[in-house]
Parts: C-alpha cells; sequence; structure tokens
C-alpha cells in the first residue's frame, strides 16, 4: 500500500473515530479543502473514498456501518483499531493530551506534521469513554513567543538531527550586520518562548547559544560531527546562556505573598526557612546575574534581596532610577 493512502486511511478513520460521520462524497471534498495544507492526501475523488471505505471493511475488517442520522459512516465497535498500532485508552488520552498542550512551542515544521501524528494515535487507539473533541477545551496559555522563519526552522532541525555542521549569517543586537559562521548544533532548547540551538560554533572556538529567530540564512554542510553529552547534560540542567553567577544569594519574601513564593523552585537549590511571622528566608547557591535584579523587581516590593551585599546596594541604585524616571507626569509622545 503507497504512503499517501496509507496517510488517506489513517485521517479517515480519526474522523469516523471524532464522531463525525464521514462519506465519500464529505470526506473527498475535506481533503480538496485542505489541499493548501503541506503533505495532505488530496486530490483524490469521491469513488477513491469509496474504494477506501470498501478496503476498510473487506480487507482490514472495519466494523463500519451507515448512520442515516449523520449521513455517513461510524464504527460499530468504537474499540476497533487499524492495523498499525495500538494504545490503550490512558495512553490514547496521554498521547493526544501531550501533543494538544506542546503545540503552541514547537517549530513549524514539526507543528505541521503533529497533526498527521494525532491522526494516527486516534486512528489507531482504543479511545474508550474518550471524547477527542474534549482536547480543544486545553488552552496553554504561553505569553508572547518568537516567530521563527519555517526554511530556517527545517534546516536547523536537520543540522541537529544528522549532527551534520550548519553554516549561518548570525544577527546580534549589538551587531549592525550579521555574521558569517559555522556551528555544530548539539541541542535544542525553548526559553521564554523562543527556540535555541546550543551549538559548538567553529568561529569563536567555544560553546554558545544562537536565537534561532536571529538566524537570516541557513545552509546545510556535510561535515559530520560527534554529539557532546557533556553539552547535552548542561542543558538538561538548565545552563544554556552564558552567564556570570551570582553566589550566597539571600532574599526574604513577606508574608501576604509566601504561600505563592513557596508553590515554586525559582533556581537550582532552593532552601526555604519559615519565619514566626509567615514570611519566609529563601537561599540558593547561585542565579544567573542577569536575572537577579528583574526576579526581585517582578514581586513588587514584597521580595527583598538580602545578599550579596554588593547586587543588593546595585539593585537599590536600580530602584531610585527606576522611580526617578516615573516621576511626575508621563512623557509626551510627541
Amino acid at each position: 500500500m503507497d504512503g499517501r493512502r496509507v496517510q488517506r486511511l489513517v485521517r479517515l478513520v480519526a474522523e469516523i473515530k471524532a464522531g463525525r460521520c464521514p462519506n465519500a462524497v464529505s470526506f473527498a471534498a475535506q481533503l480538496h479543502a485542505d489541499a493548501w495544507q503541506p503533505h495532505q492526501p488530496f486530490g483524490v475523488s469521491a469513488k477513491t473514498i469509496q474504494r477506501d471505505l470498501s478496503y476498510l471493511r473487506t480487507v482490514l475488517g472495519a466494523p463500519l456501518e451507515y448512520d442515516a442520522v449523520g449521513k455517513g459512516y461510524r464504527l460499530r465497535d468504537s474499540g476497533w483499531a487499524l492495523p498499525l498500532l495500538s494504545l490503550e485508552a490512558d495512553e490514547l488520552f496521554a498521547a493526544l493530551f501531550s501533543s494538544r498542550v506542546s503545540e503552541p512551542f514547537l517549530p513549524g515544521p514539526i507543528q505541521q506534521s503533529l497533526g498527521d501524528v494525532r491522526n494516527a494515535e486516534l486512528a489507531a487507539g482504543e479511545p474508550g469513554d474518550l471524547n477527542p473533541q474534549i482536547l480543544e477545551s486545553v488552552v496553554v496559555a504561553t505569553g508572547g513567543t518568537v516567530p521563527l522563519a519555517e526554511t530556517i526552522a527545517r534546516q536547523v532541525l536537520e543540522a541537529w538531527k544528522s549532527a551534520r555542521r550548519l553554516r549561518i549569517a548570525y544577527h546580534r543586537a549589538a551587531e549592525p550586520v550579521p555574521i558569517e559562521r559555522e556551528v555544530d548544533i548539539h541541542a535544542l532548547f525553548l526559553s521564554e518562548g523562543a527556540w535555541y540551538a546550543r551549538a559548538y560554533c567553529h568561529l569563536r572556538d567555544q560553546v554558545r547559544s544562537f536565537a534561532l529567530h536571529r538566524i537570516g540564512r541557513a545552509e546545510l554542510l556535510e561535515q559530520v560531527f560527534e554529539r557532546s553529552t557533556r553539552i547535552v547534560a548542561e542543558v538538561a540542567r538548565g545552563r544554556v546562556f552564558d552567564y556570570d553567577m551570582v553566589r550566597g544569594v539571600r532574599v526574604h519574601c513577606t508574608a501576604d505573598r509566601a504561600a505563592y513564593f513557596r508553590e515554586r523552585q525559582w533556581f537550582d537549590g532552593q532552601h526555604l526557612e519559615e519565619r514566626p511571622d509567615g514570611s519566609l528566608e529563601a537561599r540558593y547557591p547561585e542565579i544567573p546575574a542577569p536575572l537577579l535584579e528583574p526576579w526581585v523587581l517582578s514581586f513588587a516590593g514584597a521580595v527583598t534581596l538580602l545578599s550579596p551585599a554588593a547586587r543588593r546596594e546595585q539593585l537599590h541604585r536600580l530602584g531610585l532610577r527606576l522611580a526617578e524616571t516615573h516621576r511626575g507626569a508621563a512623557l509626551s509622545a510627541d
């Protein structure tokens, strides 16, 4: 069986299991309507879909029956699965839920393939009491995300998967023109809505993090490299940016925000000490320097930096500057 027919059957069974009662005419029309989307098995007639329905029934043993109310086909036994893979109800829910939650964070090329994966899972799984449409009520509040050009994403993903060197033109905020360099991508990571590559830079002869949205051009090269388990392990531990670290950090959180504060581990090595008045003190072995002041300020005065003393004084000066810039009437837009 050719790949296009397999893909078409997977989607057809997914539509049937979702309770949409497709028929040959309606499903063929749906495929034609989706013709603008990449990787869609469009361009077939209603007769072709009728043959697909017959194949499902006679060859694959699908218990199909016509639903006069829905004017299409449904399964007499909702537990029937395509003989491609088999997921139990809980496994199917976990797979569909995970793909729904992760989708907003994924680069475009992977998002496009994710719909086909969901259809395959739904078509071949045991749904039990699961109504697939309920997953539409799972909404991920991601905040801001950074757009990523699909052509760049495809080149980066291929370089990462195949462990091949990539030549890029990289824009840095502090530099007026992009700099061309060759990189070996050892790991990918997501930070604050943007995708980054942790890669060895041959130009600088060191490991660096590159924001994918700042890559203006990418060319896949023939050279291959061996992926570094050390770099991957560092990324897994959260060491993804080359920040200076502030060590021996102590902060105090007021009682009215203590419940919220203790809900999370804000940085590695967090140790909390409760105080009799309901407030708490938090200690951290180290915090990335660029993150310390913004983090403290985000609590709007509920968190006080106790040490180190030098950073406390720096935060005090920053607070005075903020107060001065926000004094009096707002600046005119003119």
